[in-house]
């Protein structure tokens, strides 16, 4: 009985480890399956057997599919996911995890095991096999992803055997039999160590002293427990176009020769050139930019240059491609379509994003672009300029841009049409022969004024109302323009609709269309350097056109250009206009500074004849109710003016005349009644048949039954009296409306009224006071009338009153 207490003693313990085992076992979840599967929980994704590959496997694209398609040309493209969700911060550190089963189970283990403890005393954390690292913590989201073994004939020489197949550089023991692999060390020490909690002995030879981690610990090993792991083996150094990690050679990125690290390159492949001293990228390589494939109309690059999926696509096949094509910019997009542009602004717009992951057809080192999302119009463009290094001009890349073009981004744009040198698409330095520097910046043609809007629905409605040519087959340009314009006298002109010519005296609809900068883009048809306006739209009644000063410097005036204007003409809009027909000097179509011969200045701006009164209406219906009712001549035979009507109503003794109509001449006694119709100012304008300087009154309205007459008085100076003119009226007459008017035979001459020109009463008949009484002149129009008369009398009351010296002499004497 003493002899078996040992054999049951030794037996209890065996038993109590078992049941050690088996808590613990149940207390870690279920397992992945083998080889290359992910943890359940794990979201990382699976690791290729290639190391070399890691950095790519594990990058995630982000999604173009969440973002919806815009609007309008200039929308930006709504934000997209860049990276997939980050671990929980929130889990759960090593110390702090309760692992309830594996921990309870070995508590309640433990107190009844002190007998046996010395049978399990757990091997110091630091002693282990060759390259052993430590005892680190695991978790659902597996600190190495790879479960590539779980046997009964697990430890670590049989777990490194199964990574170095795989070709992973770290890989961990765990639960007695479970093998764990990875390529981030990193990774494999995430969640922390776990010292001294390593202490489950492998299911291999319990006996021999070593762990094989725990429940959520693992073993850590190097694969290479010395050297470096590459390709399935251990090698002492790392070969050329692979880095040297944690006891791994990591190939570098595809397009590097050499690296420092998985980002860092030192030098690079053929084909690619080094970037701030870490990354290797396409020549050329200007981005990844977001592209809208929902319309051609929106595309970044609007130009496709290849769509064919078996076309071997790289960016150096679609460089050829937009070279060929003498376009500047180029990208890749979808794995294999190539599209090309020359404005850098519009290939950029959208922005950059990360998201130009789809390798090409044609290389395996370079990624050509994004893949539209089904249902969504975004895509991204890999972005290039065609040339690498200079700058692309005329399907080939030059150090500097030649004379006559400007640089722009990475690529040379020519000048202007009429610039020789320039900075920028509308800054010119100096012009090409014929064309004018103007404001530093911009040359224009001789006499360019600018261009403007045009309604060409309606020529009288058109900026430049003169049409001087629509032949197409004619060569326009502004220099035959110019000449027919100058051929018109007419001091503006303009081309349109590229062949087109219009000129006009003013430029007062143009200023109301407006101005129409930039839009005059038509070239000439006799001339590459000129734009000749716009085409006109089929479905608008607006273009545009082209204007110009008819004289480059100086003034239009009979068909020439001047410096000044000529005595006898002033200074208009663009040309030299004649003044007024009576005017010898003027300084506009108003105001005349002297008069011809034969014509008086009138209030110092206009020439009229002497004794014109002025312009009236007529009734033309009886002869009877005429203003002058007396016709004196209405052959249009006749050369009349008014001198040759003056002559015939002096000789019927008439003191009132007028010219109508152009050639008739009619008179009368009544200037009242030649009144009586009213005023017609600026309505004489028929040219006298015997005088090119006067207007012989207006034409007769006939559905209105009235003319117009040029009104004047026989006398021009002086007074009419007895079929003559006068310079004063004689005794026994006083002047009344520029006629000297017989005495009334009961009115003394001191008593009469006189009535000058100036006085619209008319006073014949009576005397004295009665004058003033009946016609209500003032003694400033009657000055012989009775205020006086009264003041003749004051004055001889005055001298027969004795003054104060005559009588003094008359007492003295």
């Amino acid at each position: 009985m003493t002899a078996l207490r040992p054999a049951l003693a030794a037996s209890a313990a065996a038993l109590l480890l078992l049941m050690v085992a088996a808590t613990a076992a149940n207390a870690q979840t279920a397992e992945p399956q083998l080889a290359t599967a992910t943890s359940p929980g794990a979201d990382t994704p699976t690791v290729p057997a290639s190391p070399a590959h890691a950095s790519v496997s594990e990058r995630t694209s982000p999604a173009l599919k969440d973002r919806p398609p815009p609007t309008l040309e200039e929308r930006p493209p709504p934000a997209l996911v860049k990276s997939p969700p980050s671990v929980p911060e929130d889990r759960p550190s090593i110390n702090s995890r309760s692992h309830a089963n594996a921990n309870e189970t070995t508590d309640a283990t433990a107190a009844k095991m002190d007998v046996q403890q010395a049978a399990v005393t757990p091997l110091a954390a630091s002693s282990g096999p060759p390259g052993f690292i430590g005892c680190f913590g695991d978790d659902n989201y597996r600190s190495l992803p790879l479960k590539i073994g779980d046997d009964s004939q697990m430890n670590s020489a049989a777990c490194r055997r199964l990574a170095l197949a795989q070709n992973l550089p770290y890989f961990g023991t765990q639960l007695g039999n479970q093998c764990w692999a990875g390529n981030s060390l990193e990774r494999a020490k995430r969640y922390g160590p776990a010292d001294g909690e390593c202490t489950m002995r492998c299911a291999v030879s319990p006996n021999r002293p070593e762990h094989c981690g725990n429940a959520w610990r693992n073993s850590l090993y190097y694969t290479c427990a010395t050297g470096f792991l590459h390709e399935n083996a251990c090698v002492d150094t790392c070969p050329t176009g692979t880095k040297i990690g944690d006891r791994v050679c990591f190939t570098c990125p595809g397009q590097c020769a050499e690296c420092s690290s998985a980002t860092s390159c030192s030098s690079c492949k053929k084909g690619f050139n080094l970037v701030d001293n870490e990354r290797c990228e396409p020549l050329g390589w200007l981005g990844c930019f977001i592209d809208d494939a929902s319309d051609p109309y929106y595309r970044r690059l609007p130009t496709q240059l290849s769509s064919d999926p078996a076309v071997n696509m790289t960016s150096a096949a679609c460089r050829k491609l937009a070279r060929a094509q003498n376009l500047p910019y180029f990208g890749t997009q979808n794995g294999y379509e190539c599209w090309a542009g020359s404005d850098l602004e519009r290939a950029q717009r959208y922005g950059s994003y990360d998201v130009c992951t789809v390798q090409c057809t044609g290389s395996s080192l370079e990624y050509c672009g994004a893949t539209r999302t089904d249902g969504y119009s975004w895509s991204a463009n890999s972005l290039y300029s065609t040339c690498a290094t200079g700058l692309f001009h005329k399907k080939a890349c030059v150090d500097a841009c030649p004379t006559g073009t400007y640089a722009s981004g990475r690529a040379c744009f020519t000048c202007p049409r009429q610039c020789a040198e320039c900075s920028s698409a509308t800054t010119c330095s100096s012009c090409k022969t014929g064309f004018n520097l103007v404001d530093d910046e911009r040359c224009e043609g001789p006499g360019s004024i600018g261009c403007f809007f045009d309604y060409t629905a309606n020529e009288e409605e058109a900026a430049l109302p003169t049409k001087l040519s629509s032949d197409p087959a004619v060569r326009m340009t502004s220099a035959v323009c110019r000449r027919l314009a100058l051929a018109k006298n007419l001091p503006y002109f303009g081309t349109r609709n590229g062949y087109e010519c219009w000129a006009g005296s003013s430029l007062q609809k143009a200023g109301w269309n407006g101005r129409a900068d930039g839009e005059c883009n038509a070239a000439c048809t006799g001339s590459s350097l000129e734009a000749c306006g716009s085409p006109t739209s089929e479905d608008s009644s607006w273009g545009t056109i082209s204007i110009y000063s008819t004289c480059i410097t100086g003034l239009v005036h009979r068909k020439t250009c001047v410096d000044t204007c000529p005595t006898g003409t002033y200074l208009g809009d663009g040309a030299c206009i004649a003044c007024p027909r009576q005017c010898a000097e003027c300084s506009s179509a108003t105001s005349c500074s002297s008069c011809k011969k034969g014509f008086n200045l009138v209030d110092d701006q206009r020439c009229e004849r002497p004794g014109f009164i002025g312009c009236f209406l007529d009734n033309t219906e009886a002869e009877e109710v005429r203003a002058l009712p007396t016709r004196l001549s209405s052959d249009p035979a006749v050369k009349m003016s008014s001198a040759v009507c003056r002559r015939l109503a002096l000789a019927q003794s008439l003191p009132y005349f007028a010219t109508q109509n152009g050639s008739e001449c009619w008179a009368g006694s009544d200037l009242g009644r030649a009144k009586e119709t009213g005023p017609a100012d600026g309505e004489c304008t028929a040219a006298c048949t015997g005088s090119s300087l006067e207007d012989c009154g207006g034409a007769p309205d006939p559905d209105y039954w009235y003319g117009v007459n040029s009104l004047y008085y026989t006398c021009a100076t002086g007074f009419f009296h007895n079929k003559a003119c006068v310079d004063a009226c004689p005794t026994g007459t006083f002047p009344n409306k520029g006629v000297c008017v017989a005495l009334p035979t009961d009115c003394a001459p001191e008593d009469i009224c006189g009535i000058d020109v100036t006085c619209n009463c008319d006073c014949v008949g009576f005397c004295g006071d009665s004058c003033n009484e009946e016609c209500g002149c003032g003694t400033d129009y009657c000055p012989n009338g009775a205020s006086v008369m009264r003041a003749k009398a004051a004055a001889a009351q005055a001298s027969a009153a004795p003054t104060e010296g005559s009588v003094r002499k008359t007492n003295k004497a």
